[in-house]
């Protein structure tokens, strides 16, 4: 990311990590495994998410860094999680 920034790049948008255990994929592969939990509101995989969600904690750490280091770019954390969740 620094070498865009070195580059010129004067806006950039970072997504955070979809809710993965929410995947249709992973949620079939572990379809009926007895050592699963599912969320009880989503139907979603537990363990997986929080995996996401750490993902998503260390980059906002990270980016936050990338702020302080160059205050004059805007660094925006679109925050697809969340939304997903939704839906």
């Amino acid at each position: 990311m620094q070498d865009l920034i070195d580059l010129g790049v004067q806006t950039l948008v970072v997504p955070r990590n979809l809710p993965i255990g929410c995947l249709p994929t992973y949620l079939t592969l572990y379809h009926g495994s007895a050592k699963v939990e599912l969320e009880n509101t989503t139907g979603c995989l537990v363990h997986l998410n929080k995996i996401a969600e750490y993902h998503n904690e260390l980059l906002q750490m990270a980016l936050n860094q990338i702020r302080e280091l160059n205050p004059d770019v805007n660094v925006i954390y679109a925050n697809y999680y969340n939304v997903a969740m939704q839906f």
